[in-house]
């Protein structure tokens, strides 16, 4: 095969291609940081990195799912708490009652007490967050029960919504994770909203100093407020698992970035040498095509 001087220019214009190339991909990689670009830069390791982003963004929606769900509970756990001082605090009233030393200006001022702890009651029973009634089930866009009054507004009871109040509310917080985070109307006030017919029926005796009635109420009483101190339970069970949750997540999210950073960001300080090297090499075919492009005829004779 002959060469000529048009081969050897053309394959040094060949070489002079592939170096200033190279340099352009390393130091377009450097720019970024990243070691693939596009697929075919490494189809294996940009298949494994684009899972481990997808991955990472999977994590992070669960993990809002987490922090959302937190706040709705720990609404839940401050009403559910108030609601569990009130049954303390009915037991109390009616040990007061049930002593006939409480007398009948004594017996009024429990009257009136009751009566605001009726308001409250009802009240936190529509406790609402985000726009959503937490006790209210499913029913989450209106409030869960209403009170009736008599003349002079006093609650002579209360009601639940014509939807009810039961049914869960959940959270996807993981793969296949479908966390329930709420209480229902039930488990505060008993499937007939008994807790409610006990502090009405406490404060009618209040009314007229009824101490049989008092003593009758204090063993359910006492049971309104074990079902709330249940509730209570449940609901710290529910932050539990959800801290268990977040820092298993926490741990999958800080895998995940590792194998994509493994299979994705650049080893700078390889690529640095990288291209000081591919520039060293474009220096010495730039002198070698100087010297390919000074020929003559009578170099090659």
């Amino acid at each position: 095969m002959r060469v000529t001087s048009r081969l050897i220019f053309e394959r040094s214009l060949q070489g002079l291609h592939r170096s200033w190339s190279d340099i352009g991909e390393l130091q377009a990689h450097i720019a970024t940081g990243k070691r693939i670009h596009v697929p075919s830069d490494d189809p294996i390791g940009s298949t494994r990195a684009m899972s481990a982003r997808a991955g990472l963004r999977a994590s992070e929606q669960y993990q809002r799912a987490l922090d959302e769900a937190r706040l709705f509970v720990a609404s839940s756990e401050a009403a559910l708490i108030d609601l569990s001082d009130l049954a303390i605090e009915a037991q109390t009233i009616a040990v007061q009652l049930a002593d006939d030393a409480t007398g009948e200006s004594g017996a009024i001022a429990l009257e009136a007490k009751l009566n605001q702890m009726l308001e409250q009651v009802v009240s936190l029973g529509n406790t609402e967050y985000a726009g959503i009634r937490i006790f209210g089930g499913h029913l989450t866009n209106a409030n869960p029960f209403t009170a009736t009054r008599d003349a002079q507004s006093k609650i002579t009871g209360v009601a639940k919504s014509a939807r009810g109040t039961e049914g869960n509310i959940s959270r996807l917080v993981g793969r296949d994770v479908l966390l329930t985070i709420n209480q229902t109307g039930s488990d505060l006030f008993g499937e007939d909203l008994e807790f409610v017919q006990h502090l009405v029926q406490l404060r009618d005796a209040a009314k007229v100093n009824d101490t049989e009635t008092a003593r009758s109420l204090l063993t359910v009483l006492e049971e309104d407020g074990d079902r709330l101190n249940l509730a209570l339970a449940t609901s710290g069970g529910i932050t539990t698992r959800m801290d268990s949750l977040s820092e298993q997540l926490d741990r999958e999210s800080l895998q995940l970035a590792s194998t994509r950073s493994e299979h994705e960001d650049l080893d700078m300080a390889k690529a640095t040498m990288d291209l000081q090297i591919e520039q060293t090499i474009l220096q010495a075919a730039l002198s070698a095509t100087v010297d390919v492009l000074n020929l003559s005829l009578v170099d090659f004779l």
